[in-house]
């Protein structure tokens, strides 16, 4: 009778920890092409504010943790480590390290800087 319910247990641990592995980080939700909604920069110029909010600005993370952006014309890439919880970012373009702060749902994503921030969606 000990052996079936050590067994038992053993099967259902086995379970638990099954389960919880197939789990989503929060920070898999950034595997996306994400289009810019809204920015707020205090220190920008309103000149500087209207052509962004014209633009289209896009940003690509890969699940490969490289990432591309697309802004007013001007194009660039690199890599990027987001931490598990989603909260925040490393990126690296050509060896300039950015630490960036973020906020991400399954539908919209934040990253900011001091007192910048730029608010995207999912791209359609």
């Amino acid at each position: 009778m000990k052996k079936i319910t050590k067994l038992g247990l053993v099967a259902f641990a086995s379970i638990l920890l099954l389960a919880s592995a197939c789990k989503k980080s929060p920070s898999s939700k950034i595997y996306n092409t994400w289009s810019l909604d809204h920015i707020e920069m205090p220190e920008a110029d309103s000149f500087t504010l209207a052509r962004m909010a014209e633009a289209d600005v896009t940003y690509t993370f890969k699940k490969d943790g490289t990432y591309s952006y697309d802004m007013m014309g001007t194009t660039g890439s690199g890599t990027f480590e987001i931490n598990e919880e989603g909260t925040s970012m490393t990126t690296d373009e050509e060896g300039e390290k950015e630490v960036l702060g973020v906020m991400l749902t399954e539908s919209s994503l934040q990253l900011s800087k001091g007192n910048d921030k730029m608010m995207f969606s999912i791209k359609k």
